[in-house]
């Protein structure tokens, strides 16, 4: 089991890195097929992964001084109080209820990430001083779903953020990853003491609260290693690629996820 945990790990630091992505789209649907978890510790661990996975990043980003803070700043605590407040109220649905509502955030993303025509060039409004501020207002209802979404089904944001990042050209192309794992920071830094705070059945030694510490050391090992090679490497792939990419696992977890709910 650990050594999945560690392959697992590596494909995570790879779209991490590539992607903007926290690991999350990839943990909650494949770690039942390993560990038979509950939903919500699978959330739980899920979470405190993705944390300790985009907090390497983001500071490794910050040294390449490639994150935009100011975007950070304004979304990543939104998504963070939410993240908290429907993490706990997570444990007040059914494995099948959240895992559908997994299924569903995953076709509804993909469908809008491959369908949103994405501009030929990421200009980095924020850099460029060109954003409206209306777009600000946007930016808080999208971090507050952002949030709300990695609380009940505990899959970070990156998924959610990227898209909106690409689409409004809030940061070049450049900065998309680092700014998403940024925010992610937050998002699942304050996410992740719900599940501490809650113990469900099946305890053991290696777990606080609902969350898997054995299972989250392998996996972030995984990770780190993998991430160091796609963080030097993610300013090569562009914004078109990279959306397909992404769309496409969206595609395969979606298919994933509703054939193990029936």
């Amino acid at each position: 089991m650990y050594i999945y945990s560690l392959i697992m790990g590596g494909f995570i630091g790879i779209l991490s890195g590539f992607l903007g992505l926290g690991g999350g789209i990839l943990i909650v649907p494949l770690l039942p097929l390993i560990t038979q978890l509950p939903q919500q510790q699978v959330i739980g661990t899920s979470l405190f992964c993705i944390f300790l996975v985009v907090f390497n990043n983001t500071w490794k980003f910050h040294k390449m001084n490639l994150v935009s803070w100011p975007v950070v700043l304004r979304m990543g605590p939104i998504t963070g109080v939410l993240a908290f407040i429907f993490g706990r109220l997570s444990f007040s649905f059914t494995d099948t209820q959240l895992k559908a509502l997994l299924a569903t955030v995953l076709f509804v993303v993909m469908i809008w990430t491959l369908l949103k025509k994405t501009p030929k060039v990421l200009e980095g409004k924020v850099e460029s001083g060109s954003m409206d501020r209306s777009i600000w207002w946007v930016l808080a209802a999208v971090s507050a779903l952002a949030g709300l979404l990695s609380g009940l089904t505990g899959v970070g944001s990156g998924m959610i953020l990227g898209a909106i990042l690409i689409n409004l050209q809030v940061v070049s192309n450049e900065k998309l990853s680092p700014t998403s794992n940024g925010i992610m920071m937050f998002t699942t830094g304050m996410g992740v003491p719900a599940f501490l705070m809650e113990t469900t059945a099946h305890s053991h030694s290696m777990m606080v609260g609902s969350v898997h510490l054995d299972l989250a050391i392998g996996i972030v090992l995984g990770a780190m290693t993998t991430s160091q090679w796609s963080r030097r490497y993610q300013h090569r792939l562009q914004a078109n690629p990279r959306k397909f990419v992404l769309g496409g696992l969206l595609f395969v977890l979606f298919v994933k996820t509703v054939f193990h709910m029936v």
